[in-house]
């Protein structure tokens, strides 16, 4: 005798969604349970910072994906090119981007915006209906922390190093953070479309995280907890050759609002 229940699951399982970048990586197995396939987020929360890729979303829809180096899969592509104008309007408008994310998403490369937008919150439950933002009930754990990860641009392999120091401390303790998670890419300014050299990784017990064969140049750089939900603080640095580039962040470790990293976008603004 069959299971209504256990048929009523299989029903509503969802395949899923792979997105690859062109010079990047795919991200990760490509589970997809009731949330935005990623391809579609990466889109959306530029569109919802560039006024000027806003326009050409909705003009060209899967197709404006080529002007960020984004390759959508076929079901992604499908979804783009028959949802309604006004249906993608509302995503867009209602979409948004931390503040200390702002700067990634008004970038040229799929590649960083994925690398930067590494968390994904899965639903909670089943509800179809766009909804608004849900935030993520489940606690912050740095048990499963990502591989570090390290990309040299092409162009920048003939290129002078430098080695790359952050520290992070506790504003209130002033006592060194472990696991703050660290991401980082060139700021190729007015440049055409590309992958620039970026990375990931985490600090020390001492609240360090250092990295060799830096190529010289501006860089941009996100503090942020174990997890990658919650950004603490950003800023840019110059890389000099041949010698140790070093910033030291001081963070509200404890006292961090939760950004609006912890929300899943489904349709309309969290209240």
């Amino acid at each position: 005798m069959s299971n209504p229940d256990k048929n009523k699951r299989r029903d509503i399982e969802k395949p899923a969604v792979h997105t690859t970048i062109v010079g990047g990586r795919p991200p990760g197995c490509g589970k997809e349970i009731d949330k935005v396939p990623r391809g579609i987020e990466i889109l959306v929360k530029k569109a919802s910072v560039d006024p000027s890729f806003r326009e050409i979303l909705l003009k060209e829809r899967a197709a404006a994906a080529k002007h960020i180096n984004l390759c959508l899969v076929e079901s992604e592509a499908i979804i783009l090119n028959t949802i309604s104008k006004a249906q993608l309007e509302g995503m867009i408008l209602a979409t948004k981007v931390h503040p200390n994310l702002k700067e990634v998403f008004l970038g040229c490369t799929a590649a960083v915006m994925l690398a930067a937008l590494t968390t994904t919150v899965n639903a909670s439950d089943d509800r179809r209906e766009v909804g608004g933002i849900r935030p993520d009930d489940a606690p912050v754990s740095c048990d499963e922390k990502e591989n570090p990860s390290f990309f040299k641009a092409e162009e920048d392999k003939q290129l002078e190093t430098g080695i790359l120091l952050v520290e992070v401390f506790d504003r209130a303790t002033n006592k060194p953070v472990k696991d703050a998670k660290i991401y980082f890419h060139k700021h190729n300014a007015g440049e055409k479309p590309r992958t620039p050299t970026y990375g990931k990784g985490y600090t020390d017990e001492k609240g360090q995280y250092i990295i060799k064969e830096i190529p010289v140049g501006r860089f941009y750089i996100l503090v942020s907890d174990c997890s990658g939900r919650t950004p603490y603080e950003n800023t840019y640095l110059d890389i000099a050759a041949g010698k140790e580039n070093k910033i030291t962040f001081k963070v509200n470790k404890d006292n961090n609002p939760p950004s609006l990293w912890h929300y899943q976008t489904r349709g309309i603004s969290p209240k």
